[in-house]
């Protein structure tokens, strides 16, 4: 092990979460009652976001990483 550079992290992270599948009639239901704006929509109706980029979307492995490794205290207490 002496010979590597950089010695890779004992684990990977990984998130995942379940997306509600749904019909046609539902999703049109949806964006009516959403009076045709997508912005309007709730988060769990949206299957794809191919609209936005807000970051309610997937992240990258790295991205969730930085996240965890984030320091939330606030003003440094």
């Amino acid at each position: 092990m002496e010979n590597f550079k950089h010695l890779p992290e004992p684990f990977r992270i990984r998130v995942i979460e379940p997306v509600k599948r749904t019909t046609r009639t539902y999703r049109e239901e949806a964006i009516i009652k959403s009076g045709m704006n997508p912005f309007l929509l709730d988060s769990e109706d949206v299957f794809i976001d191919l609209l936005t980029d807000s970051g309610t979307g997937a992240v990258t492995q790295s991205m969730q990483a930085a996240m965890m490794r984030g320091d939330e205290a606030y003003s440094g207490s």
